[in-house]
């Protein structure tokens, strides 16, 4: 079963020139198909617990199908696009993300953890309403810690996102199931704006 639906190839110079790809229906019918399946019958099963979990969401840990070439082909797709070296990539996590129903909808921004150099979002089920907020064009410095939420308490209060980012510039991304959006997670401060209503994504 192949996990994705695009030309890599094409994309490239989209994340070169942005620092963000989102590719509509990047996924293929069957991949998809799949984590949708995972969410319904195992994600309560592989539920993940802890402080570096962060916001009002349960996680999962995914385990894709056997016939499907993971992580391969994540890293190749990634490496394609994001012009990394593929025999140095590395796995940071491979989560499922369901938010809760009461979840803010709108919460503050963080970045991910330092290893997740690029962050790539697979689109399973997304409220109409949701939107992915990146904020591309300001403090794009990387996260050092290795827990996003260290790096929030690091940080002094004026330098939070919350007073930081106000009036920034917004990449609103209106992404559905079956989408991906890739973007260097431990440096752009993002979130997911009205995230409620169970909308679930997996994350790598």
């Amino acid at each position: 079963m192949r996990m994705f639906a695009f030309d890599p190839d094409e994309h490239r110079q989209h994340y070169q020139d942005h620092g963000w790809v989102h590719v509509q229906k990047g996924l293929s019918p069957e991949f998809h198909a799949a984590l949708r399946e995972f969410v319904s019958k195992r994600a309560g099963e592989a539920r993940v617990e802890g402080v570096a979990v962060y916001g009002q969401k349960e996680q999962a840990l995914y385990e894709p199908p056997a016939d499907v070439d993971f992580p391969g082909e994540l890293f190749d797709v990634v490496s394609a696009v994001a012009g990394l070296n593929r025999p140095t990539m590395t796995l940071s996590e491979r989560h499922i993300k369901a938010y809760d129903d009461d979840a803010n909808p709108e919460p503050h921004a963080h970045k991910d953890r330092f290893a997740s150099q690029v962050s790539i979002g697979l689109s399973i089920d997304i409220p109409e309403e949701s939107r992915l907020i990146l904020y591309s064009f300001d403090d794009v410095s990387v996260n050092p810690f290795n827990i996003s939420s260290a790096f929030r308490l690091s940080l002094d209060p004026e330098q939070r996102p919350e007073t930081a980012l106000v009036g920034a510039r917004e990449v609103e991304i209106d992404d559905a199931g079956g989408d991906l959006v890739m973007f260097p997670g431990n440096a752009v401060w993002h979130l997911r704006r009205k995230a409620a209503e169970r909308s679930t994504s997996t994350s790598s």
